[in-house]
């Protein structure tokens, strides 16, 4: 007998955590397991949402500190400009 999965992938937790942000807020576990219709266990959203933010930091900063490198400012401004796109068409 198979089961329905409530399991959820490290993909489905960053792009519901990149939507969230794209609207201004930023993502909880709460957030993410609601905008995934309330699937994943707490320790695993934690998990992945811990890496996201992780990732998003170490994009945006320099390895020795707050400095940021040409290459995380273009993408930034990359990231931004998807961003406003996003809310103008999909949190209105």
């Amino acid at each position: 007998m198979q089961s329905t999965s409530s399991n959820v992938t490290k993909v489905e937790v960053y792009k519901a955590a990149n939507d969230i942000a794209a609207c201004g807020e930023m993502p909880s576990i709460k957030m993410v397991r609601t905008f995934l219709g309330d699937r994943g266990s707490e320790s695993t959203l934690q998990k992945y949402l811990k890496e996201w933010k992780l990732e998003l930091l170490q994009r945006g900063t320099h390895s020795g500190g707050c400095v940021f490198c040409a290459e995380s400012e273009r993408m930034l401004k990359h990231y931004r400009s998807t961003i406003e796109e996003f809310k103008e068409t999909q949190c209105s």
